[in-house]
């Protein structure tokens, strides 16, 4: 039922079923859902939002930050 829900998100989306038990609430801290994570093309963390406002804030700093960057 999940993989069919999220199948069409735009984003990954993860479930292992173990509820509060799991492994990754342990490893990154999650406290309550949905929880996002920023992640590069490694797939390392970047950013843990609290909204999507904050993400989109911080994307536009960076991508401004990276042009700033590269004219130098």
């Amino acid at each position: 039922m999940f993989k069919n829900f999220t199948a069409t998100l735009p984003f990954i989306s993860f479930c292992d079923y173990q509820k509060w038990n799991s492994t990754a609430v342990k490893n990154y801290y999650i406290f309550g859902t949905p929880t996002m994570f920023l992640l590069n093309e490694k797939r390392e963390i970047l950013l843990r939002p609290n909204s999507v406002k904050q993400m989109d804030s911080w994307v536009d700093w960076y991508l401004v930050q990276g042009n700033e960057q590269t004219k130098h």
